[in-house]
């Protein structure tokens, strides 16, 4: 059995954000194909498989915060959903890049601004955002986001929280 960690993106890259599994435990996966998709504060990358096998065991759910090598699936062996032998001949080994970077662009940081939401409408939001703001008790409809898209990330919910509290308006007096 093989444990699939979170790989090292970058020196400043300590967490990520499970986005999304693409595979569920039984599925059958080859050495190299994508596992799961990592939401990180600068790049979102797809974790590979390291190792052909049945993937046994998720260790982290979708929305759960995890630590660079920190283990987040088990793959074993399996011959229930393994695919039949291949028919071509076999190639060189190759080293697997544990992650693929799908966007390293960086941007210069623009200034908030409040992006209207439809009564009722859930606001578009990383996992990561939505986090953050559940454990702060932050309505996600009243932070304010530099994203041109209008999503709400991360830094936005930190930002707002970051930000001293409104004072509060006086009651007014009642006439005596």
């Amino acid at each position: 059995m093989a444990e699939i960690k979170v790989p090292e993106l970058a020196e400043s890259i300590t967490e990520g954000t499970i986005a999304q599994w693409l595979k569920k435990p039984g599925d059958y996966v080859e050495k190299g194909e994508s596992i799961c998709e990592l939401e990180t504060d600068k790049v979102n990358v797809e974790i590979m498989a390291e190792e052909s096998g049945v993937l046994q065991q998720l260790l982290a759910n979708e929305g759960d915060t995890v630590a660079v090598g920190q283990a987040i699936a088990i793959i074993g062996e399996g011959a229930a959903s393994a695919p039949p032998a291949p028919e071509k001949a076999p190639q060189l080994a190759e080293e697997p890049k544990p992650a693929v970077p799908v966007d390293r662009a960086e941007q210069p940081a623009p200034q908030p601004v409040a992006v209207a939401q439809a009564p009722g409408q859930r606001p578009i939001a990383s996992p990561a955002a939505r986090k953050m703001a559940r454990e702060k008790g932050i309505d996600l409809t009243q932070v304010p986001t530099v994203d041109p898209l209008g999503r709400v990330r991360k830094q936005d919910v930190a930002s707002f929280a970051a930000q001293p509290a409104a004072a509060p308006q006086p009651a007014p007096q009642a006439a005596p």
